[in-house]
């Protein structure tokens, strides 16, 4: 009996999955990144707080995605997105000199949205919410201007995850909204979306590590990325 049983509840999970409309596609993204970088110093009579004053850089992505239709309403829409610059840009200026930093990598994304889909107008507005997981993909490169007196010496370099206390996976959230029409064979989908990380990008250890040597201090980081996307999509029925 609770083999007849198992085998019923397995017909009716296929049967969903292939009521399903399934739908792949296309997507890129041109957008804007950054991170946020606070560093708490502690210990010995000391309790500092610093946040890195960090702009916007222009990124893109590119990748594909696909569409799980449930029911009228209701999609789940995994991705997988190549991002070819992620980073951030920040002012580290004192008083007679300017010095500017753009710390770039590049990251594998899988966002997996869940999306509620209404009819307006011609086509579907759609509001979306999930999970982002982020893969750093290669080395981290620094490019960092120093002007003096109307001088200016640039120098550029490049160091692993690793030597710069950084891990290679993080995970974050991502909310966005877009809207479709169809288009020829498919569905031309254009639409924004903004996701930040939840977790540290940085290795609380090895950070700690590195001011092991400071007796009686203690020296914490946390590092999270924000990113900003206007995309568009084109979506075909399978």
């Amino acid at each position: 009996m609770k083999k007849i049983s198992c085998l019923l509840t397995m017909l009716v999970v296929c049967s969903s999955i292939f009521a399903m409309d399934v739908s792949l596609g296309v997507k890129g993204d041109i957008g804007m990144s950054t991170f946020t970088l606070e560093v708490n110093v502690k210990g010995s009579g000391i309790s500092m707080t610093t946040d890195l004053d960090t702009n916007f850089i222009f990124s893109g992505r590119i990748g594909v995605v696909a569409g799980f239709q449930i029911n009228d309403l209701f999609a789940i829409e995994p991705e997988v997105m190549f991002n070819l610059r992620n980073g951030a840009k920040f002012d580290m200026s004192e008083d007679d000199y300017k010095v500017e930093s753009i710390m770039t990598y590049k990251t594998l994304e899988l966002p997996v949205m869940f999306k509620a889909k209404f009819n307006v107008g011609n086509g579907k507005l759609a509001v979306g919410i999930g999970p982002q997981f982020n893969l750093l993909i290669g080395d981290i490169h620094e490019k960092t201007t120093v002007t003096y007196d109307g001088e200016s010496v640039t120098e550029t370099d490049a160091y692993s995850a690793e030597d710069n206390c950084m891990k290679t996976f993080s995970m974050g959230l991502a909310i966005g909204a877009e809207y479709g029409i169809e288009l020829g064979a498919g569905t031309l989908v254009v639409g924004g979306r903004l996701a930040f990380d939840l977790t540290n990008m940085l290795d609380e250890d090895a950070f700690k590590k590195d001011y092991e040597n400071l007796e009686g201090i203690t020296v914490e980081a946390t590092m999270q990325q924000i990113q900003f996307f206007p995309s568009i999509a084109y979506m075909i029925k399978l």
